[in-house]
């Protein structure tokens, strides 16, 4: 060291600190996307035959994409018996009683980690200066009926960086809110492959597309003097598989992809399971990133199928990442199978309670409509939530089932 420190006459032009940084970032974001490559290779893509996507090659020999309309026949009188003497307001259905925030305190921006549930599976995460939006849906969602209204206003979300999708259903790709966010803040929109001709239909131009295990490393921009005095920090995105199915219109069906997303930054790493069924993505997931602080994981319907995991299978699968904390989403927004639209909370309360061994240095951390939680305080405690019931109160309806 010595050495190198006389090697310094004086004269000498040195880089600037503005320069260093640069190079450091430039060097961090060219590992990050050589690993992402090397990942590549090690795991499974999806399988793309005759212009259409499948989660594996025994699937794409094993069903057809239309297997998934062949239920409708079944379902269909169930929507009808439900749904029909609601409308005509025979027999109304009960709305979702989980409470709703009544004044959302929603920083503009944040270096630690936030979530913020809005409804269904749209989050807002805050994190590294940065905010992200995930599957964001303020509108309707016909023919599914709202059980809850979102946590909050649209207009009451702080500027967006990036939105992320995970697939193209109307659930999850609400074409309102999308068209109002993208005019309002003119955000990244990061989409799995495919996705981009839909978006641009709706005049999003502002896209680019992943595909599995492939990875978008963002650097930080210079603040203005007219940003927040929170510095934005390196962002590094990951789009995951999921086991799931893609479908706008009657014929496009698995044309566009879908799928999973890891948000890594400042030192905290966030799981967004999106829509899936059970597979061992999941522990391929939970073997590329060691560390996942968060897993944003659904639970409805309540029976586990090829494309959507319950609450028993959505823990079995939480404990094949080796996540610490179990964010229930997917659940108390649109009718779909349960009557009583927190059941499957209820569901996944009892399943917890029946699997405490497993989950005994796990926590379950269950959020308001529009309500705003610091993860590192949650980190830092030592209370692992092993019953759901006593952590928050489940409405009064689930304790006479």
């Amino acid at each position: 060291m010595q050495k190198l420190l006389l090697s310094f006459k004086k004269g000498t032009t040195y880089p600037s600190q503005k320069s260093i940084r640069a190079l450091l970032l430039l060097a961090a974001s060219t590992c990050a996307t050589h690993w992402c490559n090397a990942e590549q290779q090690k795991h499974t893509l999806p399988v793309y035959r005759d212009g259409r996507y499948y989660y594996s090659q025994e699937e794409y020999e094993s069903t057809s994409v239309w297997s998934h309309f062949t239920s409708i026949p079944y379902k269909l009188p169930v929507l009808l018996m439900r749904e029909l003497p609601h409308a005509l307001g025979i027999k109304k259905q009960p709305l979702c009683q989980w409470p709703t925030v009544e004044k959302p305190e929603i920083p503009s921006r944040s270096t630690e980690l936030l979530l913020t549930w809005i409804n269904h599976s749209s989050f807002l995460i805050q994190i590294g200066g940065q905010n992200i939006l995930i599957d964001p849906v303020f509108g309707e969602c016909p023919p599914l009926r709202r059980t809850h209204k979102p946590g909050f206003a649209l207009a009451q979300l702080p500027p967006i960086d990036y939105v992320l999708i995970s697939h193209n259903h109307a659930d999850h790709t609400d074409f309102v809110t999308l068209k109002a966010l993208a005019a309002r803040d003119n955000p990244l929109f990061i989409l799995p492959i495919g996705n981009a001709k839909l978006f641009n239909t709706m005049g999003i131009q502002k896209s680019i597309e992943k595909n599995w295990w492939e990875q978008e490393v963002i650097m930080p921009k210079q603040r203005t003097n007219t940003e927040s005095n929170t510095d934005k920090q390196l962002l590094t995105i990951t789009c995951l598989p999921a086991r799931h199915w893609s479908c706008r219109k009657l014929l496009d069906v698995n044309t566009a992809l879908w799928s999973s997303w890891m948000i890594e930054c400042n030192g905290s790493t966030i799981y967004c399971a999106g829509d899936s069924g059970y597979g061992p993505h999941f522990k391929e997931i939970g073997k590329a990133f060691p560390i996942i602080d968060v897993a944003l994981m659904p639970i409805h319907p309540i029976k586990s199928s090829d494309e959507h995991i319950g609450p028993k299978d959505a823990i079995t699968a939480f404990l094949d990442l080796g996540a610490q904390i179990f964010v229930p989403i997917h659940w108390g927004t649109f009718s779909c199978e349960s009557y009583i639209p927190e059941m499957p909370l209820i569901r996944l309360a009892q399943h917890w309670q029946h699997r405490h061994a497993e989950l005994e240095n796990k926590q379950c951390l269950l959020f308001q409509f529009g309500q705003t939680k610091s993860i590192i305080d949650i980190l830092s405690s030592n209370n692992a939530l092993n019953n759901l019931a006593q952590y928050e109160r489940l409405p009064e309806n689930a304790h006479t089932l």
